[in-house]
């Protein structure tokens, strides 16, 4: 008995404790709805006020700082030397591609390469490219000493040929 005498002032005080704040949020002219979300929004407006007074004394400096969006490997091709040199002494054996060999009036072989400016040359052994130069001509065939660029090879030069009517293995 007196177990259900206590349940029942409990659920007495609990409905006057509800109606006590719907009464008091009628006088302050809210629903019930309306005063927890105000509440926030008060709550909100600290926050932002707190955090315009954070990014007004924030400034950040990119000066001497690399670009994070750009890849840090840079391209490993080699490049000429910043003194531009004119064609064929200036241009790699890369660049330059083999359009013909002709012979000469004492027959000797003469190699017709086209550099990248699309003018052609006139070639014979011994002449020099920017990485290497011509050691033999053929009536086929062009034979170049390149010079290796990689620190870590034992063997500073390496054999190009260049085909005048290459097949599919012989290009690269």
């Amino acid at each position: 008995m007196v177990r259900k005498w206590l349940l029942i002032n409990l659920f007495v005080i609990c409905v006057l404790g509800v109606y006590g704040i719907v009464l008091n949020a009628q006088e302050a002219g809210a629903t019930p709805e309306q005063q927890p979300a105000q509440a926030a929004s008060a709550d909100d407006q600290a926050n932002m006020d707190e955090m315009q007074e954070i990014d007004s004394s924030y400034f950040y400096d990119p000066t001497g700082k690399r670009d994070p969006f750009l890849p840090l490997k840079r391209g490993t091709k080699k490049k000429r030397a910043d003194t531009q040199i004119p064609c064929p002494a200036g241009c790699l054996i890369s660049e330059m591609e083999l359009q013909g060999i002709v012979k000469d009036s004492s027959n000797n072989y003469i190699a017709i390469f086209s550099g990248p400016d699309k003018k052609s040359y006139n070639m014979r052994v011994g002449d020099k490219f920017f990485d290497g130069e011509i050691t033999s001509i053929d009536i086929k065939k062009v034979v170049l000493k390149e010079e290796v660029q990689d620190p870590t090879e034992i063997i500073k030069f390496r054999e190009v040929i260049k085909w005048l009517h290459p097949t599919s293995e012989q290009r690269y």
